[in-house]
């Protein structure tokens, strides 16, 4: 990953905790205020001039206690809203967490060998499977996926060596295409199914935007599979380069780990009981190995 990138991805997670951070707090900016209006008949400009300007004392006065009023009916109308929505929203983000989570692991099977038809992900065949791990075989790669978790523990050393042995399969090249294409379908399908009810709140409005960022790095590596002139070309062209496979797996690992990071916050934010006893999460480091 770029550190143009990496330095975006961190101002982003900035500015959205600051902003729940800042939307989360409205009565304790009322309260501050108020408590600055106090204070003024302490400091400079002392409670004499205040005295001796009714007129502008008077419109600070109101202003401040309009401000504050105002802080305070916000805090009350957003602890409403979120104890009308928690029940609603809860049921959102696992449906959305497991839109992602669905999406991530078809663009992991081509690579990892996961058996997704065992693991009742939509949309997965049984002969996938075995087209996946003979695949693996031939190319003298193990399986790396842990059933019992739904997760893949890899190293981006490990995801890179693999893709570039992978990627020289032209039925691999045209298999992760298709994998990646139906995902960023089933990911935006599952947007805009959960749109009506995320932007009733301001911050779930806010995670629905994030979807945006899975689906952006999906369609940026399908793009990156179809440079190959191995889909869609009658016949097809051979176009694969090593910039072209270093590009690819760049994007590769950069949309997993996008991936994950959404997948992990979504898992959070549903409260699933089976989180205690099941460990779902695994993150793959974002640096991307050199050319």
């Amino acid at each position: 990953m770029s550190a143009g990138r990496r330095a975006y991805e961190v101002h982003h997670d900035r500015a959205v905790h600051w902003t729940r951070t800042f939307r989360s707090a409205p009565p304790f900016v009322g309260a501050l205020l108020l408590g600055a209006l106090a204070l003024l008949d302490f400091v400079a400009p002392t409670g004499r001039w205040w005295a001796e300007h009714p007129m502008s004392a008077a419109g600070l006065t109101a202003l401040v206690g309009f401000a504050a009023a105002g802080f305070f009916l916000d805090g009350w109308l957003q602890e409403r809203e979120a104890r009308r929505l928690k029940r609603v929203s809860t049921v959102a983000y696992r449906s959305l967490a497991q839109f992602v989570n669905d999406a991530g692991r078809h663009v992991v099977g081509p690579v990892s060998g996961a058996d997704l038809s065992a693991l009742g992900i939509p949309g997965a065949a049984p002969e996938d499977v075995v087209r996946f791990r003979g695949r693996l075989r031939d190319h003298g790669l193990a399986v790396e996926f842990r059933e019992l978790s739904g997760s893949w523990s890899a190293s981006a050393d490990e995801v890179d060596d693999r893709l570039a042995v992978l990627l020289g399969d032209t039925g691999f090249v045209q298999d992760l295409f298709l994998a990646v294409a139906r995902s960023r379908r089933r990911l935006q399908e599952g947007t805009a199914l959960w749109a009506p009810v995320m932007l009733t709140s301001r911050n779930c409005a806010d995670d629905l935007g994030r979807l945006q960022e899975v689906t952006d790095e999906l369609e940026l590596l399908q793009e990156r599979l179809r440079a190959s002139g191995l889909v869609g070309l009658v016949p097809l062209v051979d176009l694969r380069t090593v910039e072209w496979a270093h590009d690819v797996r760049a994007q590769y690992l950069t949309t997993i780990r996008c991936y994950e990071r959404l997948r992990d916050d979504f898992a959070r934010l549903s409260a699933l009981p089976s989180d205690a006893v099941v460990r779902r999460r695994s993150r793959l480091p974002v640096e991307v190995p050199a050319a």
